[in-house]
């Protein structure tokens, strides 16, 4: 008869056991590389210019991005590849030697990319 308490007593113990075991779980993780040729590309292209002249540099700015933009276009490339991603303007109150000015010089850059489909 003590034999089935102790029994008992195990039986009845051992789903408290489980409850109180680590949750168990399985973590999958995979990766796939696809062997394909490429058919299509995007570069990205820019030009800057550093002026004290805001106006002037603004032009100096568009002649280069049309002159690229018609670079572009002599090689076929579609219009609706080209797209004018960003322009920046950043005015700068140093001097190339280092030293405070109280008149800013600008940095312009603008850039554009190009996508290429074969």
């Amino acid at each position: 008869m003590k034999y089935f308490y102790v029994i008992m007593a195990f039986l009845m113990a051992a789903p408290l056991n489980a409850l109180a075991a680590e949750q168990r779980f399985v973590r999958v993780t995979a990766d796939a590389e696809v062997m394909a040729p490429p058919n299509r590309v995007t570069i990205t292209l820019g030009t800057q210019h550093q002026t004290n002249n805001l106006k002037d540099g603004a032009q100096v700015l568009q002649k280069n991005i049309t002159q690229a933009l018609d670079y572009c276009r002599t090689w076929n490339i579609k219009d609706k590849n080209i797209q004018i991603q960003s322009l920046n303007i950043t005015p700068s109150y140093y001097a190339p030697n280092g030293k405070r000015t109280d008149k800013p010089s600008y940095m312009l850059s603008q850039s554009f990319s190009v996508t290429l489909e074969d």
